[in-house]
């Protein structure tokens, strides 16, 4: 299962590079991301800590031991770091250097705070610091969320606990925004949606005509945008908050792997941020 799972994606990585030249550079880099987060995630699911976290409706996020985790955050921060940007190698070498500070970051991300100080610290740009936090944090919190019992067949709204009606969806499971919607017929519905949460990867099922930003239900305000490169991917957009997030159609492509088409669509975020609109949560590459 674990490697079936990273396979896949990046298998998808080399196929879209093939056909979709424009995101090539995006995903090759991806594709490196997509080789370390395996190494995270294959390590964590056989980590002795992990059986030692409490067992409960939410993931204990908290309970993952930092100290334990440091050395592969910051193998993969420099790991990563190798093969990237300018910027996200300065970031890299920082973090490797500082080892408190790196244990402060992956500590504040784990725990849902802003990183914002921590970056002051390293004299680094905040979005480039979070991108390792994230990075690294995302097959952790694939493989912490996989010991709640049914983690990936959700069935909710998705309304965090508490949240009030102009609150965003948020992930049954984290708390995170969503990152995409999916299209897919179940035995049940067809058509059924469902979004893909942006740090666990946790799937829930959320009505189709409601805006998961402003929980609007305005049909004449919920507008689909298409494009003849990416027939199998729209952009929703909610007239009523001008947000958008990209929904993923499997009945139109059943190879598509939505974390990755949604990271190579990259066009139809360059059309939606030109046209004012706000992405309800930024996909790991910041886009």
């Amino acid at each position: 299962m674990t490697s079936s799972r990273w396979n896949r994606r990046q298998s998808r990585v080399v196929a879209l590079i093939t056909h979709h030249k424009p995101a090539a550079d995006l995903l090759m880099f991806y594709g490196r991301v997509l080789e370390s987060q395996a190494v995270v995630y294959k390590t964590t699911k056989q980590a002795g800590w992990l059986n030692e976290l409490t067992t409960g409706p939410e993931p204990a996020f908290d309970q993952v031991p930092v100290d334990v985790c440091l050395p592969l955050f910051q193998k993969f921060v420099r790991d990563v770091g190798a093969s990237s940007t300018e910027t996200l190698s300065s970031v890299s070498i920082n973090l490797c250097k500082s080892k408190s500070v790196a244990k402060d970051i992956l500590e504040a991300f784990l725990a849902l705070r802003p990183v914002d100080e921590l970056a002051v610290q390293l004299a680094c740009p905040r979005d480039s610091v979070e991108f390792f936090a994230r990075a690294f944090a995302q097959p952790v919190a694939e493989v912490v969320v996989g010991r709640v019992p049914g983690a990936r067949t959700l069935s909710t709204s998705g309304r965090a606990s508490g949240s009030q009606e102009s609150d965003m969806a948020a992930c049954p499971r984290c708390g995170w925004p969503p990152q995409l919607a999916m299209l897919q017929d179940s035995e049940e519905t067809r058509g059924e949606r469902k979004l893909l949460c942006s740090l666990c990867l946790t799937e829930w099922s959320f009505p189709r005509a409601t805006c998961p930003a402003c929980w609007s239900t305005d049909t004449d305000k919920l507008i689909h945008h298409s494009t003849d490169v990416w027939p199998h991917i729209r952009v929703e957009e909610c007239q009523n908050c001008s947000s958008y997030l990209k929904a993923i159609d499997l009945r139109e492509d059943g190879l598509a792997v939505p974390v990755v088409d949604e990271i190579a669509s990259v066009e139809l975020d360059l059309w939606a941020d030109e046209t004012g609109l706000r992405k309800l949560q930024r996909n790991l590459l910041g886009l």
